[in-house]
Order: structure tokens, then C-alpha cells, then sequence
């Protein structure tokens, strides 16, 4: 199992970031990788950290503006990423982000062991959460 944490301070109050974070329908405005909605569905969504490379995420439950579990459902992993928003000193949020994945074989499971898979995922995570930043800030 692969298990990598990710967070930030944001300042924002978190009923902000919660409202923009389960609301997959805007995804494609903000997200900073490719996002599409590939079914008419409202808990379902797909990126491209890469090219070629296609991951399927679908809401498997929430906690009201406390946390958003998404299941890795398409993709090289399976397992869970789970934002979770913490108030940090009045109106800023502390926004965090965990996932619990396991590859689908071997290769990839080699793959994901290394200081590189563990560095980039870390980036992407910090672009995402920045690129949100910035979108609650201009709307």
C-alpha cells in the first residue's frame, strides 16, 4: 500500500474549499491537469496526470465541509484519496490531502516505490491544491 500526505494552509474559511472541492461539474475550470466528465453524473470524474494516462475518481462518501473520500475506481491504483479541512486560525483552512493506493500490478507497484512517483505525486497534489487557491480567490 502506497500512502502519501499532502498539505497546505489556505485562506479561506473551509465551507469555501468544501463547496469547490465536491463540485465535480467545475473541475474542468480549475483543475490544472485535464478533466473530463465522461458520464452524466455528479460524484465521477477523470484527469490526466500524464499523457495517455487516464484516472477514474468517484465520491464514495463526505463528511459536511470536514472531508471528501474519492475511490480510485480507473487507472494504475486502486485504494482511496481523502481531502480533509481543518479550521487553522480563524478564517484559514488547513487542506489536506492522503492517499491509500495500490497498484494494479507488479510494474506499477515498482514504479510507485520510487523517491520519483512519491516527489512528482506530492508536486501535483501542491499544483492542485495552488490552482484551487487561486479559483476561490477570483470568483
Amino acid at each position: 500500500m502506497i500512502e502519501i500526505t499532502v498539505s497546505q494552509v489556505l485562506e479561506f474559511p473551509k465551507e469555501a474549499i468544501f463547496r469547490v472541492l465536491q463540485n465535480y461539474g467545475e473541475y474542468p475550470t480549475w483543475w490544472p491537469m485535464t478533466v473530463r466528465i465522461p458520464f452524466n453524473t455528479n460524484d465521477y470524474f477523470e484527469f490526466s496526470p500524464l499523457p495517455s494516462l487516464s484516472i477514474g475518481q468517484e465520491e464514495s462518501w463526505v463528511v459536511e465541509n470536514t472531508e471528501v473520500e474519492l475511490s480510485y475506481r480507473k487507472g494504475p491504483f486502486r485504494g482511496t484519496g481523502t481531502w480533509c479541512l481543518e479550521e487553522a486560525n480563524g478564517q484559514c483552512t488547513e487542506l489536506s490531502y492522503e492517499v491509500r493506493l495500490k497498484p494494479v500490478n507488479w510494474l506499477i507497484k515498482l514504479v510507485a516505490q520510487t523517491s520519483f512517483f512519491r516527489s512528482k505525486h506530492r508536486r501535483d497534489i501542491l499544483k492542485i491544491i495552488s490552482a484551487l487557491e487561486k479559483y476561490i480567490s477570483d470568483t
